[in-house]
This record gives structure tokens, sequence and C-alpha cells, in this order.
């Protein structure tokens, strides 16, 4: 009974769970048999929300028994989350990718269900046809919800250099011609609904692109962690009260790559970073993608403590996206940048 989902449907109750392991039986269950089901299940509960009336019905296929479904390369995962939608039946769930949130459609509750779609990717794996990895990944788990009459996805990024340290977020999603949900390019906007204001400061943990040569092309598991060698999200306790804690980008190495979508920029004159290290580092603003236009380039020389260092930058209008490349001669931290 994983990650259960209920639904309340006029006078009837519908409970849906599972948890569909990929790939082979592991080795501890080959004599007793697998524990997990080849698909997610659902049920219909009286109202004591404690009866079962109906069920277990199959769902959604698990990575195991899609073919021909439909579900090839994203079957169930984990993460039940069911919806209805202008009479239509909507079951949000983490696909065997893990990095994905997708969707499936049906006429019925505990009906056959069509497979629609990703909604969002936490490392924008699949957008456009992508396949480059642009942040830190691992299972990501999630929601759908209207807002003032716009539909957005609720997922979260792995932070900590682990698997199950992670980090809220919201993207709003497109609709297709077919009235149904495009895939969601992972932003720094969230709940903005438009590009946000290049003015005032950010935490550099808005970011929506984390590369460098030390990160893993492999998704972060429960079994590992890269703290200690991959520039990561992190949060830190200041002094003994829990509730002020600094967020930071920490282990930030040479060749790092950190971006953030979108800005409606309005020609600042530059971009001043609260930094932390031991190092000299040469810093240069991009817009647009990793190789777009530079407008901006220094090189500092860091001494220990959080301080702000300045970028001139030329004048931009418009909207963009914004990088920074990184390139410290030791690792260094990044907890916030301005536009002045």
């Amino acid at each position: 009974m994983f990650d259960p989902g209920v639904l309340v449907d006029g006078d009837k109750v519908y409970l849906y769970v599972g948890f569909c392991m990929p790939g082979p039986i592991p080795e501890r269950f080959k004599n007793i048999g697998s524990p997990f089901p080849e698909t997610s299940l659902g049920f219909e509960l009286d109202q004591d929300m404690l009866t079962i009336k109906k069920g277990p019905i199959p769902i959604i296929p698990g990575g195991n028994v899609t073919k021909g479904t439909g579900f090839e390369g994203h079957g169930f995962y984990e993460a039940s989350s069911p919806r209805k939608i202008n009479g239509k039946y909507v079951m949000v769930y983490s696909s065997e990718l893990s990095h994905e949130m997708a969707y499936a459609v049906s006429d019925e509750p505990l009906g056959e269900y069509s497979y629609m779609g990703a909604l969002v990717s936490s490392a924008d794996f699949g957008l456009n046809g992508n396949t480059v990895q642009v942040m830190p990944y691992g299972n990501v788990h999630g929601g759908l919800a209207e807002l003032n009459g716009d539909w957005y996805i609720f997922y979260h990024r792995q932070t900590h250099g682990i698997e199950c340290c992670r980090q809220g977020c919201a993207e709003r999603l497109t609709v297709r011609e077919d009235g149904w949900f495009a895939q969601s390019e992972i932003t720094s906007c969230g709940l903005n609904n438009s590009p946000l204001p290049a003015e005032g400061e950010y935490n550099a943990c808005y970011c929506c692109h984390l590369t460098a040569p030390q990160i893993s092309k492999e998704r972060l598991t429960v079994r590992e962690c890269r703290r200690g060698t991959e520039p990561h999200i992190y949060e830190e306790s200041v002094g003994c009260d829990e509730t002020k804690t600094l967020h930071y980008i920490a282990n930030i190495q040479k060749g790092t790559i950190v971006g953030y979508k979108y800005f409606d920029w309005n020609k600042p004159s530059q971009i001043s970073l609260l930094v932390r290290g031991c190092n000299d580092v040469e810093i240069s603003v991009r817009l647009d993608h990793l190789s777009g236009e530079e407008i901006g380039k220094n090189i500092f020389g860091l001494n220990g403590d959080w301080e702000h260092i300045s970028i001139p930058v030329n004048p931009v209008e418009g909207v963009h996206a914004l990088y920074f490349r990184m390139n410290p001669s030791e690792n260094m931290q990044f907890q916030a940048f301005s536009f002045e």
C-alpha cells in the first residue's frame, strides 16, 4: 500500500497505491517471490474510508509489463496522484524513468487508462527531445493543481548530493491542441506565472540548471551520497535556532554552470554575487544558453568569508535566461545574486 492517493468523486471514494520495481526481481526475493505488484492498484472504499468495496484492480502497468499497452518506457514506478478533470479521470504518477512525472487518462475511475505524456522531468529529459542532463536528478513525486485558471505541476528536485533531500518546485503547464498537457520546462519562475524581474536579490538555490564535469550522469539513489564530490544545493543551520538556515550551492568546482530561467531584463549595470571561498575564481555571465552572449566577466580573490563580488554587465533588455560559468581554483559556495 505504497504512496497512496485518494479521489473523492461525488459520494464515492477511490484509493490508488503502488510501487512497481522495474527490472529483474531483486536477489533477496528470488526464492519467495517479489512482493511488488506488476501494476499500480485501485480500490473503491466505503464511506468509512476503511472498508474495501471493490479491488484491487490493475490501473497503470509497471515497467516490466508495458509491452503493447502504450506505456512503453513510461510505466508506473510510484506516487499515485488521482484527479478528475473535465469529466475524465487523470492519474499523475512517477514513471519508471524515476525523474519523470507522467500522466494517464480514463473514462472511469477504475477503468482502462491511456498514457498521455510527461508533465515534467526534474532534469528536463525528454523536453523537445532533450537528452542532456541539466540538474542532478533522482526520483520525483508530485501533484497537479488548477490555480486561477492555470494548471501547475508540483514536483521536487534533489539537494544535498543525495536522493532523499529535496526542494519543492512548481511549473505552469501549457495545454496542447488536444486539450491535454504538454511537458513543462523546469524554470526558476515557480508560481510567478511570468518571467521574474531582473531587479533585487535572488537566492542561488532557485537555479534550474546545475551542471559540472564532476556531476554524475547517473541518477542519485538512496544508497549513495555525492555531497563530497559534486556541486549541490545545500541547507546549513545558523546557530541554535532551527528556524534560521542558509541556503546555497555548495562544492562549486571548476567548470560549474549555474543557470536561471527566466528574467525580464531592464538594463542592469552590474550583477553582484554573494559567495564564500578561499581561492581565486573567474566568473562569466552569459545569456540564453551555455554558450550564449557573454555580457560580463571578472576574476576575484576570495577571503574565506561570505562576501559580495560585482561583475559589470552590458545593458540587456527583454526576456532572457541567465547563466554563471564558474571556475574557482578550489571549491567555493554561492548563496545569492542581485541586479544593480
